[in-house]
């Protein structure tokens, strides 16, 4: 029989640079399963636009139509950039014996492709002298392992926490984690562990169902860090003995040593990282924008990747980059794209430079630097482009223009040769003066008394000049991360008349998005704030450059900002 699952997954990274053959895989995790227990078959497939998969009929198993796991990750391959889609399906086999699960096929990028088959070997079921049906205890009934994959590590590196409960199979189990470990010094994601894997082991002659969790811890500091414990409650029930189970593992520490010294540059990133670079067009017109994507990956912290700077480009105007996400997996690379808008301005072969990212590789003990490669920008003129408009100041124009080089035509309309204008205006100002000036002095009064009984008036009023001083202060600091977030976190706390305390990049974003702020001065705000969080992170200080670009996009975002209020943004 013939069932193919549709489906409809593009991953994209730095389009244009990935190229990697198609392919499809399938596993399982043993070679040595159960009569009528169902067991769990991984699929593996490498590519970049998956159309649908083929499951295969099975002669002695039935499959499940729908897999019971799926999941998406970006990985690097021989340096190239491809996407792995993972999907498991369920086989319960029918009888004992050898068992073939025949290939798995797909097409993936406009291609055919299937995996090897699969040969496995099918147990009878447990007769009841077996051990796995022999009186067991309640913890062999249930039980729970925490661990990590390292000890010891580097500030800022990965490290994978596994949480896991091993139930026997045939027990019928309510369980419930009733407190994930405590994490202090960590950075962790996801924050809390999401959706659970499960699969089927053997341990001591028993077979039992694993429920597995998965966070990836990254040390924010150095010394002996602590892994609380993981507690947990369950109802179960095994030939016909009822009874409740409250748990919780042990406590453990993982040694994490500091970063040497860093090299100018980086930002914060741990582990291993590749970039490539790649233009949307190769050419255009001018004033015409195209993107430049810049892809950075790698297996550490995604929210600490800096945005590389781009050196000055003549010809060329950079907008501030768009950073989109990649999906943060448990296992395998994660990382970003970040699209420069960039515009050209003048004709020609306008050569982009390699951009560089430092990263520091644990592995290694050593800073290291990921280059893209140059690219070169063709820009074509355009009839636009070559004329010289020059705008004037409307009205009517003058009658006189030039003939020669000097030689002007006669005016032959006859006019006055006295003052133009007339008095009544001014006459009128006259009387008028007194009133306007009164009722100015009026407002003025008005205004002060506003000040002294409306704090969030007068918080609101002041922002600006505020937060610019505060932008001049923190470029003079040695302490820049510091004094540009709070210079800007000051100046949305103004703004709204909120704490300044404790603000995160990721609350200031949910409230300008709440408060209906333009989506681009939002995300120019959020972007400076998460710089200035990685360079703490990071335990680095911005560079001068680095500072300089910083302050410049914050100003211009409280401009925007204040101007889109002062016509009335502001919302209840």
């Amino acid at each position: 029989m013939r069932r193919t699952a549709r489906c409809g997954i593009w991953i994209w990274f730095a389009a244009g640079c990935c190229a990697h053959a198609a392919s499809i895989s399938a596993s399982t995790d043993t070679s040595a399963f159960t009569k009528g227990v169902p067991f769990q078959v991984i699929v593996v497939i490498e590519g970049r636009e998956l159309a649908n998969i083929e499951l295969p009929a099975i002669d002695g198993a039935s499959i499940s139509e729908e897999p019971n796991y799926s999941g998406t990750q970006v990985n690097f391959v021989n340096g190239r950039l491809t996407s792995t889609l993972t999907y498991g399906y369920l086989v319960t086999p029918q009888r004992p014996g050898e068992l073939v699960i025949p290939a798995f096929k797909a097409e993936v990028d406009g291609e055919k492709v299937e995996s090897q088959p699969i040969r496995v070997t099918v147990l009878e079921s447990p007769k009841p002298d077996d051990v796995s049906s022999r009186s067991v205890a309640g913890d062999q009934v249930l039980f729970t392992q925490i661990k990590t994959d390292k000890t010891e590590a580097y500030q800022g590196e990965a490290i994978t926490l596994t949480m896991e409960v091993w139930i026997l199979e045939g027990a019928r189990v309510r369980y419930e984690p009733t407190g994930f470990p405590e994490l202090t010094g960590f950075y962790a994601l996801p924050r809390e562990p999401g959706q659970p894997v499960e699969r089927i082991a053997l341990r001591d002659g028993r077979r039992y169902k694993v429920v597995t969790f998965s966070q990836i811890l990254f040390p924010t500091s150095s010394g002996e860090l602590r892994v609380g414990p993981w507690t947990w409650s369950c109802e179960m029930a095994y030939r016909g003995i009822a009874r409740g189970r409250q748990a919780k593992t042990d406590p453990f520490s993982i040694s994490v040593k500091p970063l040497p010294p860093p090299p100018n540059g980086f930002s914060g990133s741990v582990g291993k990282y590749e970039v490539a670079a790649s233009l949307s067009s190769k050419a255009t017109d001018v004033g015409v924008p195209v993107t430049l994507t810049v892809g950075i990956v790698g297996d550490g912290n995604p929210d600490a990747i800096g945005t590389p700077r781009l050196p000055s480009i003549d010809g060329i105007y950079v907008d501030e980059p768009q950073r989109v996400n990649l999906a943060t997996q448990v296992s395998g690379p994660n990382g970003q794209n970040l699209l420069y808008k960039l515009t050209p301005q003048r004709a020609g072969d306008i050569p982009l430079p390699a951009l560089s990212y430092v990263y520091f590789d644990p592995k290694k003990a050593a800073y290291e630097t990921a280059k893209t490669e140059p690219l070169v920008l063709h820009v074509r003129s355009t009839a636009k482009a070559e004329e010289q408009i020059i705008a004037g100041a409307g009205g009517t124009e003058n009658p006189a223009h030039s003939i020669g080089a000097d030689i002007l035509e006669i005016d032959t309309a006859a006019g006055s040769l006295g003052p133009r204008g007339d008095l009544a205006v001014p006459t009128a100002l006259g009387y008028v003066t007194p009133v306007a000036a009164y009722a100015a002095f009026a407002l003025f009064l008005r205004r002060q008394r506003r000040f002294a009984t409306d704090r969030a008036f007068a918080r609101a009023h002041g922002a600006l000049r505020i937060g610019t001083e505060r932008l001049a202060g923190a470029r003079r600091a040695t302490n820049a991360a510091d004094r540009l977030y709070h210079a800007v976190t000051g100046y949305i706390a103004d703004q709204f008349d909120l704490p300044e305390t404790g603000m995160t990049s990721a609350e200031a974003h949910l409230l300008l998005e709440a408060r209906r702020v333009p989506s681009e001065v939002a995300d120019a705000f959020t972007r400076i704030l998460r710089a200035c969080e990685r360079a703490r992170y990071a335990a680095a200080e911005l560079s001068a450059d680095e500072t300089d670009a910083l302050i410049q996009g914050a100003e211009s975002a409280m401009h925007r900002l204040n101007e889109f209020l002062r016509q009335g943004g502001r919302t209840a």
